[in-house]
Protein backbone atom coordinates (compact mmCIF):
# COMPACT_ATOMS: atom_id res chain seq x y z
CA UNK A 1 0.00 0.00 0.00
CA UNK A 2 2.54 2.11 1.26
CA UNK A 3 4.51 1.57 -2.50
CA UNK A 4 1.17 2.18 -4.21
CA UNK A 5 0.53 5.87 -2.41
CA UNK A 6 4.35 6.98 -3.11
CA UNK A 7 4.26 6.18 -6.49
CA UNK A 8 0.50 7.96 -6.98
CA UNK A 9 1.47 10.81 -5.82
CA UNK A 10 4.48 11.17 -7.51
CA UNK A 11 3.36 10.80 -10.96
CA UNK A 12 0.05 12.76 -10.04
CA UNK A 13 2.70 16.22 -9.16
CA UNK A 14 3.60 17.18 -12.39
CA UNK A 15 -0.06 16.62 -14.48
CA UNK A 16 -1.58 19.12 -10.82
CA UNK A 17 0.98 21.92 -11.73
CA UNK A 18 0.24 21.52 -15.41
CA UNK A 19 -3.86 21.64 -14.41
CA UNK A 20 -3.17 24.40 -11.64
CA UNK A 21 -1.03 26.94 -13.24
CA UNK A 22 -1.89 27.12 -16.75
CA UNK A 23 -4.72 24.71 -18.05
CA UNK A 24 -7.21 25.91 -15.64
CA UNK A 25 -6.51 29.88 -16.82
CA UNK A 26 -6.43 29.13 -20.09
CA UNK A 27 -9.89 27.27 -20.22
CA UNK A 28 -10.94 30.18 -18.15
CA UNK A 29 -10.06 32.87 -20.57
CA UNK A 30 -11.31 30.53 -24.34
CA UNK A 31 -14.47 30.21 -22.12
CA UNK A 32 -15.00 33.53 -20.98
CA UNK A 33 -13.68 35.70 -23.74
CA UNK A 34 -13.76 33.13 -27.03
CA UNK A 35 -9.74 33.40 -27.08
CA UNK A 36 -8.75 31.30 -29.55
CA UNK A 37 -4.56 31.73 -28.21
CA UNK A 38 -5.78 30.50 -24.83
CA UNK A 39 -8.05 27.88 -26.34
CA UNK A 40 -4.46 26.72 -28.23
CA UNK A 41 -2.29 27.21 -24.99
CA UNK A 42 -5.41 24.76 -23.23
CA UNK A 43 -4.79 21.87 -26.06
CA UNK A 44 -1.43 22.34 -25.66
CA UNK A 45 -1.89 21.26 -21.80
CA UNK A 46 -4.09 18.49 -22.62
CA UNK A 47 -1.94 17.07 -25.20
CA UNK A 48 1.18 16.92 -22.73
CA UNK A 49 -0.60 15.13 -20.37
CA UNK A 50 -1.73 12.27 -22.33
CA UNK A 51 1.63 12.22 -23.84
CA UNK A 52 3.15 12.56 -20.45
CA UNK A 53 1.40 9.56 -18.87
CA UNK A 54 1.90 7.62 -22.20
CA UNK A 55 5.75 8.20 -21.35
CA UNK A 56 5.50 7.08 -17.70
CA UNK A 57 3.45 3.81 -18.61
CA UNK A 58 6.41 3.13 -20.69
CA UNK A 59 8.77 4.26 -18.71
CA UNK A 60 7.60 1.81 -16.21
CA UNK A 61 8.00 -0.97 -18.12
CA UNK A 62 11.05 -0.95 -20.41
CA UNK A 63 13.48 1.14 -18.41
CA UNK A 64 15.34 -0.16 -14.76
CA UNK A 65 14.00 0.46 -11.65
CA UNK A 66 16.07 2.47 -9.38
CA UNK A 67 15.77 1.58 -5.96
CA UNK A 68 17.06 4.27 -3.13
CA UNK A 69 19.42 2.78 -0.22
CA UNK A 70 18.59 4.02 2.96
CA UNK A 71 22.21 3.76 4.41
CA UNK A 72 25.53 5.77 6.66
CA UNK A 73 26.90 6.15 3.19
CA UNK A 74 24.24 7.42 1.64
CA UNK A 75 23.46 9.40 4.44
CA UNK A 76 27.12 10.99 4.10
CA UNK A 77 27.04 12.09 0.66
CA UNK A 78 23.83 13.72 1.87
CA UNK A 79 25.69 16.17 4.55
CA UNK A 80 28.76 16.39 1.50
CA UNK A 81 25.98 18.24 -0.61
CA UNK A 82 24.43 20.23 1.48
CA UNK A 83 28.15 21.25 3.00
CA UNK A 84 28.54 21.88 -1.07
CA UNK A 85 26.19 24.11 -1.52
CA UNK A 86 26.52 26.32 1.46
CA UNK A 87 30.20 27.05 0.40
CA UNK A 88 28.95 27.62 -3.09
CA UNK A 89 26.77 30.55 -0.86
CA UNK A 90 29.45 31.94 0.44
CA UNK A 91 31.69 32.32 -2.31
CA UNK A 92 29.09 33.84 -4.21
CA UNK A 93 28.80 35.91 -1.55
CA UNK A 94 32.10 37.34 -1.11
CA UNK A 95 32.72 37.76 -4.28
CA UNK A 96 29.61 40.02 -4.30
CA UNK A 97 31.04 41.36 -1.65
CA UNK A 98 27.40 41.56 0.37
CA UNK A 99 24.44 39.57 1.48
CA UNK A 100 21.85 41.17 -0.41
CA UNK A 101 19.49 40.50 2.66
CA UNK A 102 21.95 42.74 4.51
CA UNK A 103 22.18 45.36 1.64
CA UNK A 104 18.56 46.23 1.78
CA UNK A 105 18.64 46.00 6.07
CA UNK A 106 21.80 48.11 6.63
CA UNK A 107 21.73 50.28 3.60
CA UNK A 108 18.25 50.18 2.76
CA UNK A 109 18.81 48.99 -0.86
CA UNK A 110 15.87 47.96 -2.93
CA UNK A 111 14.93 44.63 -2.66
CA UNK A 112 14.75 44.13 -6.56
CA UNK A 113 17.55 46.00 -7.05
CA UNK A 114 19.63 44.28 -4.47
CA UNK A 115 18.22 40.37 -6.28
CA UNK A 116 18.85 41.66 -9.77
CA UNK A 117 22.77 42.93 -9.26
CA UNK A 118 23.05 39.79 -7.28
CA UNK A 119 22.30 37.77 -9.86
CA UNK A 120 24.19 39.39 -12.62
CA UNK A 121 27.04 39.89 -10.70
CA UNK A 122 28.48 35.93 -12.24
CA UNK A 123 28.37 36.20 -15.80
CA UNK A 124 31.85 35.91 -16.78
CA UNK A 125 34.69 34.12 -15.49
CA UNK A 126 35.35 31.03 -13.18
CA UNK A 127 32.77 32.76 -10.80
CA UNK A 128 29.96 31.83 -13.74
CA UNK A 129 30.54 28.06 -12.89
CA UNK A 130 29.85 28.31 -9.37
CA UNK A 131 26.37 30.49 -9.72
CA UNK A 132 25.11 27.62 -12.48
CA UNK A 133 26.42 24.80 -9.49
CA UNK A 134 24.38 26.64 -7.04
CA UNK A 135 21.16 26.11 -9.39
CA UNK A 136 21.59 22.93 -10.14
CA UNK A 137 21.96 21.74 -7.22
CA UNK A 138 19.52 24.25 -6.17
CA UNK A 139 17.26 22.29 -8.11
CA UNK A 140 18.10 19.22 -9.48
CA UNK A 141 19.54 17.49 -5.71
CA UNK A 142 18.87 19.47 -2.61
CA UNK A 143 15.26 18.90 -2.79
CA UNK A 144 16.21 15.07 -2.65
CA UNK A 145 19.00 15.44 -0.42
CA UNK A 146 17.09 17.35 2.40
CA UNK A 147 14.21 14.83 2.65
CA UNK A 148 16.78 11.77 2.52
CA UNK A 149 18.06 13.78 5.63
CA UNK A 150 14.81 14.54 7.08
CA UNK A 151 13.96 10.58 6.79
CA UNK A 152 17.34 9.23 7.95
CA UNK A 153 19.00 11.72 10.15
CA UNK A 154 18.80 12.64 13.42
CA UNK A 155 16.19 15.60 14.43
CA UNK A 156 18.79 18.43 15.71
CA UNK A 157 20.60 17.90 12.41
CA UNK A 158 17.53 18.38 10.22
CA UNK A 159 16.48 21.54 12.08
CA UNK A 160 19.87 22.65 11.42
CA UNK A 161 20.49 22.26 7.99
CA UNK A 162 17.21 23.67 7.47
CA UNK A 163 17.25 26.97 9.16
CA UNK A 164 21.24 27.61 7.44
CA UNK A 165 18.98 26.93 4.27
CA UNK A 166 16.35 28.66 4.63
CA UNK A 167 18.38 31.80 5.78
CA UNK A 168 20.60 30.92 2.34
CA UNK A 169 17.56 31.06 0.20
CA UNK A 170 16.16 33.98 1.52
CA UNK A 171 18.94 36.07 1.42
CA UNK A 172 18.63 36.84 -2.49
CA UNK A 173 15.14 37.79 -2.60
CA UNK A 174 14.23 34.83 -4.56
CA UNK A 175 10.77 33.69 -3.34
CA UNK A 176 10.63 30.62 -5.75
CA UNK A 177 13.92 29.27 -4.38
CA UNK A 178 12.68 28.48 -1.32
CA UNK A 179 9.47 26.36 -2.70
CA UNK A 180 12.13 23.54 -3.78
CA UNK A 181 13.01 22.29 -0.82
CA UNK A 182 9.82 22.88 1.58
CA UNK A 183 6.86 21.47 -0.21
CA UNK A 184 8.77 18.02 -1.29
CA UNK A 185 8.98 18.18 2.75
CA UNK A 186 5.47 19.40 3.80
CA UNK A 187 4.56 16.54 1.23
CA UNK A 188 6.35 13.89 2.58
CA UNK A 189 5.33 14.68 6.24
CA UNK A 190 1.91 14.84 5.55
CA UNK A 191 2.38 10.78 3.72
CA UNK A 192 3.95 9.98 6.26
CA UNK A 193 1.96 11.48 9.40
CA UNK A 194 4.51 13.14 10.65
CA UNK A 195 2.57 16.50 11.76
CA UNK A 196 5.56 17.50 14.72
CA UNK A 197 7.91 18.08 11.55
CA UNK A 198 5.31 19.54 9.63
CA UNK A 199 4.50 22.35 12.21
CA UNK A 200 8.12 23.19 12.88
CA UNK A 201 8.66 22.63 9.33
CA UNK A 202 5.79 25.08 8.09
CA UNK A 203 6.64 27.81 10.82
CA UNK A 204 10.09 27.70 8.87
CA UNK A 205 8.80 28.12 5.89
CA UNK A 206 6.44 30.92 6.67
CA UNK A 207 9.33 32.94 8.78
CA UNK A 208 11.35 32.57 4.95
CA UNK A 209 8.78 32.59 2.41
CA UNK A 210 6.62 35.71 3.90
CA UNK A 211 9.33 38.15 5.23
CA UNK A 212 10.99 38.28 2.10
CA UNK A 213 7.43 38.39 0.11
CA UNK A 214 6.67 41.20 2.26
CA UNK A 215 9.56 43.53 1.85
CA UNK A 216 9.18 43.02 -1.81
CA UNK A 217 5.39 43.41 -2.26
CA UNK A 218 5.95 46.66 0.37
CA UNK A 219 7.89 47.81 -2.42
CA UNK A 220 4.94 47.45 -4.93
CA UNK A 221 2.44 48.57 -2.55
CA UNK A 222 4.17 51.90 -2.22
CA UNK A 223 4.26 52.60 -5.80
CA UNK A 224 0.62 51.85 -5.94
CA UNK A 225 0.13 54.17 -3.19
CA UNK A 226 1.66 56.58 -4.38
CA UNK A 227 -0.24 56.91 -7.75
CA UNK A 228 -3.69 56.51 -5.57
CA UNK A 229 -4.96 53.07 -7.33
CA UNK A 230 -4.19 50.21 -8.72
CA UNK A 231 -0.65 50.24 -10.65
CA UNK A 232 -1.09 48.56 -14.18
CA UNK A 233 3.04 47.60 -15.58
CA UNK A 234 1.90 47.96 -19.52
CA UNK A 235 3.98 46.88 -22.54
CA UNK A 236 5.60 50.83 -22.15
CA UNK A 237 7.19 50.12 -19.05
CA UNK A 238 10.59 48.65 -18.40
CA UNK A 239 11.61 47.93 -14.67
CA UNK A 240 10.56 48.78 -10.98
CA UNK A 241 13.39 50.70 -9.63
CA UNK A 242 12.65 51.82 -5.93
CA UNK A 243 9.49 51.28 -5.54
CA UNK A 244 9.09 53.65 -8.88
CA UNK A 245 8.09 52.71 -12.55
CA UNK A 246 10.71 54.05 -14.81
CA UNK A 247 9.57 53.98 -18.59
CA UNK A 248 11.58 52.75 -21.24
CA UNK A 249 13.61 54.63 -23.58
CA UNK A 250 14.71 51.83 -25.61
CA UNK A 251 11.80 49.77 -27.12
CA UNK A 252 11.99 46.39 -29.11
CA UNK A 253 11.33 46.49 -33.12
CA UNK A 254 8.82 44.50 -32.67
CA UNK A 255 7.55 46.36 -29.56
CA UNK A 256 7.58 49.32 -31.47
CA UNK A 257 5.80 48.13 -34.37
CA UNK A 258 2.71 46.84 -32.22
CA UNK A 259 2.51 50.39 -30.21
CA UNK A 260 2.65 52.34 -33.46
CA UNK A 261 -0.06 50.34 -34.68
CA UNK A 262 -2.09 50.96 -31.56
CA UNK A 263 -2.37 47.40 -31.19
CA UNK A 264 -1.71 46.85 -27.25
CA UNK A 265 -4.00 49.86 -26.38
CA UNK A 266 -7.25 48.02 -27.76
CA UNK A 267 -5.96 44.73 -25.91
CA UNK A 268 -8.00 43.58 -23.03
CA UNK A 269 -5.91 43.14 -20.02
CA UNK A 270 -5.87 39.43 -19.25
CA UNK A 271 -3.48 39.17 -22.58
CA UNK A 272 -0.82 41.74 -22.03
CA UNK A 273 -1.02 43.53 -18.93
CA UNK A 274 1.26 42.42 -15.48
CA UNK A 275 -2.07 43.69 -12.90
CA UNK A 276 -0.85 43.99 -9.13
CA UNK A 277 -3.80 45.03 -6.25
CA UNK A 278 -2.95 47.25 -3.59
CA UNK A 279 -3.53 44.42 -1.84
CA UNK A 280 -0.19 42.29 -0.94
CA UNK A 281 -2.37 39.01 -0.99
CA UNK A 282 -3.66 40.07 -4.43
CA UNK A 283 -0.26 40.20 -5.43
CA UNK A 284 0.92 36.84 -4.33
CA UNK A 285 -2.29 34.89 -5.89
CA UNK A 286 -1.29 36.90 -8.97
CA UNK A 287 2.27 36.09 -9.03
CA UNK A 288 1.68 32.51 -8.40
CA UNK A 289 -1.53 31.29 -10.74
CA UNK A 290 -1.80 34.00 -13.06
CA UNK A 291 1.56 34.85 -14.33
CA UNK A 292 2.44 31.05 -15.61
CA UNK A 293 -0.17 31.30 -17.71
CA UNK A 294 0.35 35.07 -18.62
CA UNK A 295 3.73 34.16 -19.56
CA UNK A 296 3.29 31.11 -21.88
CA UNK A 297 0.05 32.95 -23.49
CA UNK A 298 2.73 35.99 -24.38
CA UNK A 299 5.45 33.06 -25.70
CA UNK A 300 2.86 32.02 -28.33
CA UNK A 301 1.47 35.48 -29.40
CA UNK A 302 5.11 36.90 -29.51
CA UNK A 303 6.10 33.96 -32.05
CA UNK A 304 2.72 34.31 -33.83
CA UNK A 305 3.43 38.23 -34.52
CA UNK A 306 7.12 38.34 -34.78
CA UNK A 307 7.88 34.62 -36.78
CA UNK A 308 4.24 34.97 -38.60
CA UNK A 309 3.12 31.45 -37.28
CA UNK A 310 5.98 29.58 -38.90
CA UNK A 311 7.93 27.24 -36.41
CA UNK A 312 11.34 28.11 -35.21
CA UNK A 313 12.86 24.10 -34.29
CA UNK A 314 16.17 24.44 -33.15
CA UNK A 315 16.76 28.04 -33.11
CA UNK A 316 14.50 28.06 -29.46
CA UNK A 317 17.45 26.77 -27.92
CA UNK A 318 20.89 27.90 -27.29
CA UNK A 319 22.88 25.20 -27.70
CA UNK A 320 20.64 23.60 -30.50
CA UNK A 321 20.83 26.88 -33.01
CA UNK A 322 24.36 26.58 -31.92
CA UNK A 323 24.86 23.03 -33.28
CA UNK A 324 22.70 23.56 -36.26
CA UNK A 325 24.15 26.42 -37.42
CA UNK A 326 21.12 28.42 -36.38
CA UNK A 327 19.81 32.31 -35.02
CA UNK A 328 19.51 31.94 -31.07
CA UNK A 329 15.58 33.05 -31.05
CA UNK A 330 16.48 34.25 -27.17
CA UNK A 331 12.67 33.88 -26.72
CA UNK A 332 12.90 34.09 -22.82
CA UNK A 333 14.49 37.63 -23.27
CA UNK A 334 12.14 38.91 -26.21
CA UNK A 335 9.08 37.93 -24.65
CA UNK A 336 9.91 39.98 -21.59
CA UNK A 337 11.00 43.02 -23.76
CA UNK A 338 7.80 42.60 -25.66
CA UNK A 339 5.94 42.92 -22.81
CA UNK A 340 7.48 45.41 -20.99
CA UNK A 341 8.59 47.15 -24.25
CA UNK A 342 12.09 47.03 -23.32
CA UNK A 343 15.35 47.86 -25.13
CA UNK A 344 18.38 45.33 -25.48
CA UNK A 345 19.92 46.55 -22.53
CA UNK A 346 17.17 45.10 -20.81
CA UNK A 347 18.12 42.08 -18.41
CA UNK A 348 15.34 40.32 -17.43
CA UNK A 349 13.37 36.96 -18.70
CA UNK A 350 10.38 35.59 -18.80
CA UNK A 351 10.42 31.95 -18.29
CA UNK A 352 7.36 29.87 -19.52
CA UNK A 353 5.62 26.70 -19.58
CA UNK A 354 7.48 24.18 -21.75
CA UNK A 355 4.51 23.24 -23.69
CA UNK A 356 4.72 26.93 -25.33
CA UNK A 357 8.66 26.67 -26.30
CA UNK A 358 7.48 23.21 -27.33
CA UNK A 359 5.20 24.19 -29.80
CA UNK A 360 6.76 27.42 -30.94
CA UNK A 361 9.62 25.35 -31.66
CA UNK A 362 7.73 22.18 -33.24
CA UNK A 363 4.24 22.84 -32.90
CA UNK A 364 1.86 20.08 -31.51
CA UNK A 365 4.24 17.19 -32.68
CA UNK A 366 6.96 18.55 -30.43
CA UNK A 367 4.39 19.25 -27.45
CA UNK A 368 3.95 15.52 -27.65
CA UNK A 369 7.87 14.49 -28.02
CA UNK A 370 8.83 16.40 -25.07
CA UNK A 371 5.94 15.56 -22.87
CA UNK A 372 7.01 12.08 -24.04
CA UNK A 373 10.04 12.22 -22.75
CA UNK A 374 9.01 14.10 -19.67
CA UNK A 375 7.00 11.21 -19.03
CA UNK A 376 9.87 8.79 -19.94
CA UNK A 377 12.03 10.58 -17.52
CA UNK A 378 9.69 11.28 -14.09
CA UNK A 379 8.78 7.30 -14.48
CA UNK A 380 12.82 6.67 -13.25
CA UNK A 381 11.52 8.08 -9.92
CA UNK A 382 7.97 7.29 -9.78
CA UNK A 383 8.92 3.46 -9.72
CA UNK A 384 12.05 4.50 -7.65
CA UNK A 385 9.08 4.04 -5.09
CA UNK A 386 10.87 6.22 -2.69
CA UNK A 387 9.99 9.63 -0.96
CA UNK A 388 13.55 10.77 -1.81
CA UNK A 389 13.08 10.05 -5.50
CA UNK A 390 9.38 10.41 -5.96
CA UNK A 391 9.00 13.97 -4.02
CA UNK A 392 11.77 14.99 -6.15
CA UNK A 393 9.23 15.44 -8.78
CA UNK A 394 7.90 18.35 -6.99
CA UNK A 395 10.62 20.56 -7.90
CA UNK A 396 11.10 19.36 -11.35
CA UNK A 397 7.31 19.91 -12.07
CA UNK A 398 6.88 23.11 -10.78
CA UNK A 399 9.84 24.29 -12.84
CA UNK A 400 8.46 22.88 -16.28
CA UNK A 401 5.60 24.82 -15.52
CA UNK A 402 8.40 27.94 -15.35
CA UNK A 403 10.89 27.74 -17.86
CA UNK A 404 11.62 25.62 -20.73
CA UNK A 405 12.59 21.42 -20.66
CA UNK A 406 16.18 21.46 -22.44
CA UNK A 407 16.48 24.50 -19.87
CA UNK A 408 14.91 22.10 -17.08
CA UNK A 409 17.00 19.11 -18.31
CA UNK A 410 20.33 20.79 -17.72
CA UNK A 411 20.42 24.04 -15.63
CA UNK A 412 17.45 23.32 -14.20
CA UNK A 413 19.24 19.97 -12.80
CA UNK A 414 16.56 17.15 -14.08
CA UNK A 415 19.47 15.39 -15.56
CA UNK A 416 21.40 15.62 -12.64
CA UNK A 417 18.76 14.16 -10.77
CA UNK A 418 18.87 10.90 -12.61
CA UNK A 419 22.73 10.51 -11.96
CA UNK A 420 21.37 11.34 -8.22
CA UNK A 421 19.06 8.70 -8.18
CA UNK A 422 21.55 5.64 -9.84
CA UNK A 423 24.25 7.34 -7.01
CA UNK A 424 21.81 6.45 -3.96
CA UNK A 425 20.85 2.77 -5.54
CA UNK A 426 20.43 0.06 -3.97
CA UNK A 427 20.53 -2.27 -7.13
CA UNK A 428 19.18 -1.71 -10.25
CA UNK A 429 16.82 -4.54 -12.44
CA UNK A 430 15.03 -4.41 -15.70
CA UNK A 431 11.47 -4.81 -15.84
CA UNK A 432 10.31 -7.36 -18.17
Amino acid sequence: MKVKKIALVSSSIFPLFVIGFVFVQSLFVWINYNDKNSGLLAVICITALIFYYLGVFLGGGILPRFKVKASKKNLGKSRLVIHIFITINIILFIYYGQIPFFEYLINGKSPLLARRDFSGAFSSGYIEAFYYAKSILLRGVLPFVIVFIAMHDSTKRYYVYLIILSFLLMSTFEKANVFWIYFPLFLLFLLTSDFKKLFHSFLLFCFSFFIIATIQVSVFVTSIDDNKGDLIFSPQSDIIENGQERSSTKSTDIANTFLKAGFLPETPNYRFYLQYSSSQLAYLVNRMFWIPYITAYDTILYWKFRYDSKHIGASVNRHLAYLFGLNFADLEREVFRFQYGSGADSTGNANAFYGAEAFVAFGIVGVMIFSLIIGLVFSVFIFSYSYEGGLLLFSASFGLVNASFISMLFSGGLAFSLLVIFIYSKKVRWIK
